[in-house]
């Protein structure tokens, strides 16, 4: 293992090893029971990987990253891989887009869980950090939020400036991580279906995100001719994030 930190580290045969590692990881998935990682082996791969993901200007080699952040992930045990996804996404060292990609990971790791086999002893559910109301305590306050010091419904909080922010993607993956726990946690394990929870989470995103969109779609349907096109492209963009709005409303109105 010190070799392949140190390969990563300094770029030495870099994609060499992250084949190495995809393919040795890769068979696991089809171990019975699952097999877990150790930690001595999780901690350094975590704290190399996301930096390299963050800064190599390879679009391959950094989807092979995310590829093996997400293998060795799901092979961490859930107390550990809880605290090091809530890392990635608190962590200010970390780059906007890693932040952005760990909310897909966090994504993954709780619909994993809540989809987990029943324990064969007495038939209860396995219970784990992502299938109980810590998954909402640790992780609504850092997720369900708007991530601009300004945006709080403020006139002056630019849509140019917003949309080349890291801002719109990361709004995009929380709704939607929002929305597919909201469907699958029927039980309410992860307590997001509880009503203080849907409260905090529509006074401080979806209402105050819900009220920018309509400002910022006004002053669109203002553009003089010549800009049209700009802001036809930034209409579509704003236009995902207002389907996940009204994805979200829906489903809560069914529950």
């Amino acid at each position: 293992m010190p070799i392949i930190i140190a390969s990563i580290q300094t770029y030495t045969a870099l994609e060499e090893t992250l084949v190495i590692l995809l393919n040795a990881l890769g068979p696991l998935r089809s171990l019975s029971p699952r097999l877990d990682l150790s930690e001595a082996l999780v901690t350094p791969l975590i704290h190399v990987l996301p930096p390299l993901a963050g800064v190599h200007p390879d679009p391959s080699i950094r989807h092979i990253i995310f590829r093996l952040l997400s293998l060795i992930l799901s092979y961490t045990p859930s107390p550990l891989r809880f605290q090091l996804l809530q890392d990635l996404i608190t962590d200010p060292d970390v780059t906007p887009q890693m932040r952005v990609a760990a909310i897909g990971l966090v994504k993954e790791a709780v619909l994993e869980n809540l989809s987990a086999s029943k324990s064969s002893l007495g038939g209860e559910q396995l219970e784990t950090a992502f299938t109980s109301p810590n998954f909402m305590q640790m992780f609504s306050p850092i997720i369900f939020k708007l991530d601009l010091p300004q945006a709080a419904g403020q006139e002056d909080l630019d849509l140019q400036e917003f949309l080349e922010s890291p801002e719109p993607l990361r709004l995009v993956e929380g709704l939607g991580l929002y929305y597919v726990v909201l469907q699958r946690d029927v039980d309410n394990r992860t307590g997001i279906r509880d009503p203080d929870s849907m409260r905090v989470i529509d006074k401080e995103l979806l209402t105050v995100l819900r009220q920018q969109l309509t400002k910022w779609n006004e002053d669109l349907n203002e553009t003089p001719d010549t800009a049209e096109l700009l802001a036809n492209h930034n209409a579509l963009q704003l236009g995902i994030l207002e389907m996940w709005l009204d994805r979200i409303q829906s489903a809560t109105a069914a529950l």
